[in-house]
Parts: C-alpha cells; sequence; structure tokens
C-alpha cells in the first residue's frame, strides 16, 4: 500500500486531529464491518508516510466509510480524503 499511494502524499502531513472520508470502489458491495475494515492497510501506510500520527481515534476523530459499486474490474479501488476536524461539522 505504501508503494500506490506515496507519490500521491509526498509533502502532506496533520498534526492535528482529522476526519476521513473513505470510499471504496469495487464491483461488489462488502458488509460495512469488512467495507471499514479494508481500511486497515491504508491507515498504516499513513501513518508510516507520516501524513498522520497515529490512526487511532484521538487522531483520526471521525471515519466515514463509503462504498460505489462500479460495473468493471479496472475501475476498482480506493478514495480517501483528509480534513482537518476543526474544518468539518
Amino acid at each position: 500500500m505504501i508503494e500506490i499511494i506515496k507519490d500521491q502524499v509526498e509533502g502532506i502531513a496533520f498534526d492535528t486531529p482529522v476526519h476521513v472520508e473513505y470510499t471504496r470502489k469495487s464491483i461488489r458491495y462488502m458488509d460495512w464491518d469488512n467495507a471499514a475494515g479494508s481500511f486497515k492497510l491504508l491507515g498504516d501506510a499513513l501513518v508510516t508516510l507520516g501524513v498522520i500520527p497515529d490512526d487511532n481515534p484521538s487522531v483520526i476523530t471521525k471515519f466515514q466509510v463509503n462504498q460505489e459499486k462500479v460495473s468493471k474490474r479496472i475501475e476498482q479501488g480506493f478514495q480517501c480524503k483528509i480534513y482537518p476536524s476543526s474544518s468539518v461539522s
């Protein structure tokens, strides 16, 4: 996962609590607990790359999981938006 995202997050770092909006794009929907769990590798990579200091609830104060159904495997992937918690109501 680190190799996949490192160029996209270079120079981005949050030192305050954040809100994470994670969207999983797939040809099939998952149960919600599995969809949320699919963030694990990405969350760990964000910590390793220094984007966020940790992935615990004191840093990620809001976590929103979305699923988007796509028609072709080539369209599968994810989108992750990170906002300072102070900018999200």
